[in-house]
């Protein structure tokens, strides 16, 4: 899971730099598209936090006779693809204000702090064994 957070880290990082290297200064007015975008942005970063945290309340809620470590273990790891998802996208959204709304590096990097900083506060929730309870594993990042 360290991995695939690495690679999106690195892939964020390295289309931020390349954009903002190639492009030239931008408009600064603020119209329509931008607010869309910011609420685009919002909307599937809140998205991503809801879905992590209802697939880790759906396994707290579990009977102790369903801990299964492995389907635990799987449901935790599809919570934490969504929210890294969810929070690279943001830093995406960031890159169509740049290149399609045609918006200066200050424009775009709110959205690019969106979607980097989580990525890198993130800590993947691990359910570590079948002897201790389901919520003793879970780390809330």
């Amino acid at each position: 899971m360290r991995l695939i957070q690495a690679g999106m880290i690195g892939f964020v990082l390295v289309a931020v730099s390349a954009i903002e290297l190639l492009l030239e200064r931008g408009q600064e007015n603020w119209d329509l598209g931008y607010w869309v975008v910011a609420a685009l942005t919002l909307w599937g970063v809140s998205a991503g936090y809801r879905i992590r945290r209802l697939m880790v309340s759906s396994i707290e809620r579990m009977p102790e006779k369903d801990f299964n470590s492995e389907r635990i273990q799987k449901r935790l790891n599809a919570g934490n693809l969504i929210f890294m998802a969810s929070a690279s996208s943001a830093a995406y959204w960031g890159l169509v204000v740049r290149l399609v709304l045609h918006g200066t590096f200050w424009q775009a990097a709110p959205f690019y702090a969106l979607g980097i900083i989580p990525l890198l506060r993130a800590r993947p929730q691990r359910y570590p064994s079948q002897t201790q309870t389901p919520t003793d594993g879970i780390i809330h990042g």
